[in-house]
Formats: structure tokens, sequence, C-alpha cells
């Protein structure tokens, strides 16, 4: 909490209004004192959009009522399926009818779910996303935490915008260039920091921060954990050059020894 109020406070100072996302590969719904978080929050930073990814296990009419009260804004469902199994438009249309009825929403009928890959409804002021992707085959292979995913083979030649507009950091404080940057016991990630005893400004705006975007900024093989990460970017091969014209014009006014 007292960490969470940190990062709030500072936020504050330039009154930040975009995203906060609490959730990092776990399941917020388990955190008795999730709604307490949500508050704190929103108390510093009234108009900021709050919301958490979820598997939708354990949200109920009651919890989403005390969750709307605290100020969460957006929860996006993941309906995951079983292990080592496919599921089927009935299969998922069934989890989607028991989700949204336990929310007070009725599916429609006329919802075809073979067309689409989310459906949206809004519940006590929540806006409730339910998303069935086959991360076996979309999903990435997390900074290489996944030694044995799909996407190893891949070679990744796209910049990534991840690390510019997201700013990743863990529950002990630790930030990482992105969400893709998987960090545990055994993976260390690639830290670029550490909340508890910097501002996210002096963070964001560190050497460290800005050589690992310029690292990515551009088209051409990446390094790293960035090798092989399959992570989806709108760029273009018609913005090669104007990138490549950027990063030129950014690294000639460099101070000698950023790069260090």
């Amino acid at each position: 909490i007292d960490l969470l109020e940190k990062i709030s406070s500072e936020l504050s100072a330039i009154r930040y209004s975009n995203r906060i996302l609490l959730n990092l590969y776990n399941e917020p719904l388990l955190d008795a004192s999730l709604e307490q978080k949500i508050a704190l929050i929103k108390r510093y930073l009234p108009i900021c959009h709050l919301s958490f990814n979820s598997n939708g296990d354990k949200l109920s009419r009651q919890r989403l009522k005390t969750l709307s009260d605290s100020g969460c804004d957006y929860i996006c469902v993941t309906l995951h399926p079983p292990a080592g199994k496919e599921q089927t438009i009935s299969t998922i249309r069934r989890r989607l009818v028991k989700l949204s009825e336990r929310l007070d929403y009725y599916l429609p009928d006329d919802v075809d779910l073979s067309k689409i890959n989310h459906f949206e409804f809004r519940s006590m002021g929540v806006l409730i996303r339910v998303q069935w992707p086959n991360w076996r085959i979309s999903g990435t292979y997390r900074g290489g935490a996944l030694n044995d995913h799909a996407s190893v083979s891949f070679v990744r030649t796209k910049p990534c915008e991840e690390p510019f507009r997201e700013f990743t950091i863990y529950y002990d404080g630790v930030v990482q260039p992105c969400c893709e940057s998987f960090r545990d016991d055994n993976i260390e990630g690639v830290p670029m920091g550490d909340v508890r005893t910097s501002t996210v400004f002096d963070i964001y705006s560190s050497p460290i921060m800005s050589k690992f975007r310029r690292s990515v900024f551009c088209f051409g093989s990446k390094k790293g954990i960035c090798r092989s990460c399959s992570a989806g970017d709108y760029s273009q091969e018609s913005e090669r050059v104007l990138r490549d014209e950027i990063l030129s014009e950014v690294m000639s006014e460099v101070p000698l020894g950023i790069t260090e």
C-alpha cells in the first residue's frame, strides 16, 4: 500500500489521466485488499482509467458492486480453455452466458460469436470485456521465459511501441521495459530501475530506459529478450526511412557518454 501511494502521489503531480492496469501475471480478484488499492489510486488520480485483467472465476455481482464503488472502470475477462483443449463456439457461448448472467447481463441470442473474438457489456457502471484468444497460437514467449513456445523460432524485425506506451512495475517496485519482460526468482528480466528508491519520472527518462527504447524503435533484427518477441505492432515498412532519420537526429543530440 505504501509503495502504491508513493507512485500515485508522484503521478498526481502531473494530473495523470491515462490508464492504470492492476495486474501482471496474477489474478487480482484473489486480493482481498483490491478495492482498498483502487480507492487509494482514485483518491490521488480521480480521472485516471483504472482497470485489471482476470480469468473471471471470482467475479460475482457482489464483488463487481464493491469494485464499482471503489472506482474501477474496466475489467477484461479472458476465458482460458482447459489445459490441452480447444474451445468450441458453443463452449464459449455457454461460458459467456454463465459469466454475464452472474453480473446481471443477458447475452442477446443474435450475437454471432464465430465472427468476433470478444464481447463487451456494462454492468454497475463497469465496462466488462470478455475475450477468448488462443494464447498457444497468438501468445508470446515472454522474453524467453517460455522457451518451448512456438514463437521461439520467430525472428523479430519490426519496431515495438510497448516500452514507449507502458511503464511496467512489478509487485516489489522493480521496473521492467514492458509487460513481456517476465521476471521471477529464476529469470531476472531486464530491470530498468526501482520505484522504491527513484521516482517514476526519473526511471522513465533514465539513460538505460532511453537506450532500450532506441533499440526497438527502428526496423531490423532485435537482440536479447526482444529477439523472438511476437507482440503486435502497427508499424509499416513504409516508415523505415523516417524512423532511421528520427533516430539519427535524436542520437546527434545525445550528450557524449549517454549510451555507455
